[in-house]
């Protein structure tokens, strides 16, 4: 069935659910809290809501007068809030305070059903059970699943704050879609904000289950921007036979704008040699795109003042350039240039495919067509 609320009106007669559509008792390990357990400190009592709310109850729908307003609905109900919208199969709304209750439901057999789901934005939270105040759009979640970028956030109980900063207790974060991660990174506590980054407190790696305490961190910074930032490119490191230990490729990232970036980075080894680098990529839609990507490196190869020791200088040259067709039919421009010299692919090739290539191709282009000329 449907109900629709408006503003200051509530219109509503005592329906009482038949004794089997209400959903079975929750097991005695289950997460789902107590109603008292809610967020109403929080608000102010209020006859007035701002804009309309629409209720579904699948199976019944009950009002409840005395003592306040309150609907509950039982079987996918639903109810949407300007942009919010919480579906679960039990919701109990307190319309006074606007304060909803929503959580799932068992079968005979103990099995879940109906779990909560609540959606803002492009944002969508699954959980087990929650609180969500409408006036002051603070929220308690309890066990959580939601998508944060290329990742999954898992959380044993959440609070969110009105600017949707969400504070997690027991967290999970992931880039596995399975609803119990086959790895993850264990957090004892985080505060995630959304679009812009993941802040953790202690945290340790799991695998298949198995904790790996050993590689732990004391605290964690994860970016999590859906735009691009300018930002510390971290480097690699390892070793080499001929050059020793190495950092490599740290530098910084600078997003200039929605047209052009830059990326600077340099390696050095323990047993001196050095190399700069910076790559760029730019674009104009229905105009042209390329990329550039310039390396110098001082290369010395082994121990000074032995035998075995050497020293040169190598480059390497890449950029490619290419013109939308629509943007001028008369003219075209193209450009491929691959260049390394004989050095660079020896010493500096970072896979053994591009060291082997021994030759290389460039070209560039330019035409021009003149209408008038046959």
């Amino acid at each position: 069935m449907s109900v629709v609320f408006l503003s200051a009106y509530l219109g509503a007669a005592a329906q009482t659910a038949s004794p089997d559509t209400l959903p079975a008792p929750a097991p005695a390990d289950s997460i789902a809290p107590a109603v008292q357990d809610t967020a109403a400190a929080d608000t102010a009592p209020s006859n007035i809501i701002d804009s309309p709310i629409i209720s579904n109850g699948e199976d019944s729908t009950v009002f409840l007068l005395e003592g306040g307003s309150r609907v509950r609905l039982y079987g996918n109900g639903k109810v949407t809030y300007r942009d919010m919208e919480l579906t679960a199969d039990y919701i109990d709304f307190d319309m006074d305070n606007k304060i909803a209750y929503a959580r799932a439901s068992w079968d005979s057999a103990g099995n879940t059903k109906g779990r909560p789901v609540f959606k803002q934005g492009k944002e969508t939270f699954t959980m087990d059970s929650m609180y969500f105040n409408f006036e002051t759009n603070k929220a308690k979640i309890y066990t959580i699943i939601t998508q944060q970028q290329d990742g999954y956030l898992h959380g044993e109980a959440i609070k969110r704050m009105p600017d949707n900063t969400i504070y997690v207790h027991n967290g999970k974060y992931t880039t596995c879609d399975a609803e119990h991660p086959h790895y993850y990174l264990a957090m004892t506590m985080a505060k995630v904000v959304p679009n812009e980054n993941v802040i953790t407190g202690p945290s340790y790696f799991v695998l298949a289950d198995v904790p790996l305490y050993f590689a732990g961190i004391p605290f964690g910074y994860f970016p999590a921007s859906s735009h691009r930032a300018s930002g510390i490119i971290v480097p690699s490191y390892g070793e080499e036979t001929s050059r020793g230990f190495y950092f490599r490729d740290g530098g910084y990232y600078f997003a200039i704008s929605d047209y052009i970036d830059l990326a600077l980075s340099a390696s050095f080894y323990t047993l001196g040699s050095k190399e700069f680098g910076g790559r760029s990529t730019y674009s104009k839609r229905y105009r042209f795109n390329g990329y550039l990507n310039a390396r110098y490196a001082i290369n010395k190869i082994g121990e000074e003042g032995t035998a075995s020791y050497s020293e040169n200088r190598a480059l390497s040259l890449q950029w490619t350039h290419t013109q939308d067709p629509k943007f001028s039919p008369n003219k075209t421009f193209s450009a491929s240039v691959n260049y390394a010299n004989s050095s660079y692919r020896r010493n500096n090739e970072q896979t053994l495919n591009d060291a082997l290539v021994n030759t290389t191709q460039s070209s560039v282009s330019y035409s021009q067509r003149f209408e008038s000329i046959p």
